[in-house]
């Protein structure tokens, strides 16, 4: 059961509705809490999909991307 039909904006919580995560970390934080998910999934799925989706997290946290080299490498 998908719930009741959303009106108006989808993307603004409601009085009821939690906050849609505006981070990749948020979301994958809200994902290993979410009883729908798990339902969706089943326990294993939403288990290894968490948990693949937390080791790409921390991969590409461990990046050092080009904008860091162009503010702080080059101008010392």
């Amino acid at each position: 059961d998908p719930g009741p039909e959303t009106k108006g904006n989808g993307y603004v919580g409601g009085e009821d509705a939690p906050p849609i995560p505006v981070d990749w970390r948020s979301a994958i934080e809200a994902a290993k809490g979410s009883d729908f998910l798990k339902s969706a999934l089943g326990e294993d799925l939403h288990r290894t999909f968490t948990a693949v989706k937390s080791a790409e997290y921390a991969r590409v946290m461990r990046t050092v991307s080009e904008v860091d080299f162009d503010l702080y490498l080059y101008t010392v």
